[in-house]
């Protein structure tokens, strides 16, 4: 596995980057966030390019793609989704001329068609390829197996392979069968500098953050949340928000459950900054890393996290930054919420924590040196 210093030559390369990544707009995922963040990073030292399907209409891609300014962005029309995968035959073609005409093509995976347009297009290929892992296919299992040959193929082709976390390498045993081109690039996203932005008022509530989906497990913290008397701010929208609701409801909690859909970023972080600290529940090792950690460790925050076989308990450490819990545990994420809410001290120390492992580790410069001199290498 190699290893990226903290330090980075002053020098570039000149040469096209074209990122490929299944969504980018409107979607505001955690992909997504961190392909823009690459783009934003990497503006004026190298020229960036994003490729990425697109189910809104012309006029809405063109209204988006103007709002960004650090890539070019393609959004190329899909025709709706099979098996979780975006029909979008428009990115083989985009994909057959970025590999012969770029200098650098960074797929980030999950995206399949890239999988299959390396295995159609690699003879073909002039263009340095690097692998962006972010993430193992966990509940499709049907196409997982699908494309398994595909995937192979790929990561056989490429120069380099990103994970995030150690642990990403470790749970995954086809990217073990790769891993001596394997570097691991922990995101960076936020700048730690920012004391004047972290808020002394607590306002008696514990705060968790994302999409009303399966693998998040808010149906294991509203259970959990019935066996204290904390208050619970859920930020996020998703195809299960009502079913949230409703179990809320069912549990004589929802006096106690502000369900936040429509915020800004700037909302979001005030409630996070007002909060007791945060509780991440999931359930499912979809959830590989969680951006979100990265923005209450910033603020000092303390967190609940659940032990996933994915980056989720390396990003913030069980006693050092988090209270770690088994994932789907009603009793043992009951406990935590209660140790946390009743230790004052014990918050100061793993919010004090958060913030120090963001410096050393997740600060925004060593994310861009790291990228950078992968790059060059």
């Amino acid at each position: 596995m190699n290893t990226i210093d903290k330090s980075v030559e002053s020098r570039v390369e000149e040469g096209a980057i074209h990122h490929f990544c299944k969504t980018f707009f409107p979607i505001r995922g955690g992909v997504e966030v961190v392909v823009a963040k690459i783009c934003e990073l990497l503006y004026g030292r190298f020229e960036s390019k994003i490729v990425s399907t697109s189910g809104c209409s012309k006029s809405e891609r063109d209204l988006k793609i103007s709002e960004y300014k650090h890539a070019n962005v393609r959004l190329v029309p899909s025709f709706g989704d099979f098996l979780s995968l975006p029909m979008a035959p428009g990115v083989l073609i985009e994909a057959f001329f970025s590999l012969r005409r770029a200098k650098h093509i960074v797929i980030h995976y999950p995206f399949p068609l890239l999988d299959l347009a390396v295995f159609l297009f690699w003879p073909f290929a002039r263009s340095s390829i690097t692998v962006y892992w972010h993430s193992n296919i966990v509940a499709q299992k049907i196409s997982r197996y699908l494309v398994f040959p595909l995937t192979y193929v790929m990561l056989w082709q490429a120069r380099n392979i990103v994970v995030a976390t150690p642990p990403m390498l470790e749970h995954s045993w086809l990217l073990r069968k790769f891993r001596s081109k394997v570097t691991v690039i922990p995101y960076g996203l936020w700048c730690a500098e920012r004391d004047s932005d972290v808020s002394e008022v607590c306002r008696g509530y514990i705060i968790a953050i994302g999409r009303h989906v399966e693998y998040k497990g808010f149906d294991v913290l509203l259970h959990a949340l019935a066996a204290t008397n904390i208050g619970l701010v859920i930020v996020g929208n998703g195809p299960l928000l009502e079913k949230h609701k409703r179990l809320a409801a069912e549990l004589g909690i929802s006096h106690r459950v502000e369900f936040l859909t429509d915020v800004s970023d700037s909302q979001k972080m005030t409630a996070l900054n007002e909060s007791m600290g945060m509780v991440l529940p999931s359930v499912y090792p979809s959830e590989a890393f969680a951006l979100v950690q990265l923005e209450a460790m910033e603020l000092r925050k303390p967190i609940i996290n659940t032990a996933l076989e994915s980056g989720v308990p390396w990003v913030a450490r069980d006693g050092l930054e988090a209270i770690t819990v088994p994932p789907a545990d009603v009793a043992a994420l009951a406990n935590a919420i209660n140790t946390l809410v009743g230790d004052a001290k014990l918050r100061d120390e793993l919010g004090r924590g958060g913030r120090l492992r963001v410096e050393q580790e997740f600060s925004e410069v060593l994310f861009r040196d790291r990228l950078i001199r992968l790059i060059l290498n």
